[in-house]
């Protein structure tokens, strides 16, 4: 079977489809963390939930951004860090359904994208939406970043070859 390709809209070029999303394993934060403060009895980081202490809670999401050349949706796998008690109600509301019905609630980015962006990533507003059978979406607000532009805007079959190539390096 060979490698599918898309016409790319900015350029005209023909480009592979990214065969992989780009993602972080863990929120900036809980990565910074020496091995011993890790191991702490408050401290945890899983697959979903993340807790640094009881202060910083993070959640695992999704920021889509619909590739324009294709139709598709490429979505960043990113980590959002919340107010306690829209971390709890994620953790609770997990495996239940009717989480589509929630009312999106704020949080904030919790990584930097390296390399791609002139201003920081880390820290920009997001709008938290839950969902029942995948992980949350983040949708930027109000930020004046060049992300959420690309957010609303869509991207071009190549800048999702840019972001999946983060992993690369």
């Amino acid at each position: 079977m060979g490698e599918t390709t898309i016409r790319c809209s900015c350029c005209g070029e023909m480009v592979s489809r990214a065969t992989s999303e780009f993602a972080f394993t863990f929120p900036d934060a809980y990565a910074a963390l020496k091995p011993a403060q890790r191991a702490s009895p408050d401290t945890f980081c899983e697959r979903h939930f993340c807790a640094i202490g009881s202060t910083r809670l993070f959640v695992r999401g999704l920021l889509p951004m619909k590739v324009v050349d294709g139709g598709e949706t490429y979505c960043i796998g990113a980590w959002a860090e919340l107010a306690e008690h829209d971390w709890r109600m994620a953790r609770q509301m997990w495996d239940g359904t009717g989480n589509d019905r929630v009312p999106a609630f704020p949080g904030v980015l919790a990584n930097e994208l390296p390399r791609l962006f002139e201003d920081s990533t880390r820290g920009l507003e997001v709008l938290v939406q839950l969902h029942d059978a995948t992980r949350p979406t983040f949708r930027l607000v109000d930020t004046g970043h060049p992300l959420e532009d690309e957010q609303r805007a869509g991207i071009t079959a190549h800048r999702a070859l840019q972001f999946t190539a983060l992993a690369d390096r």
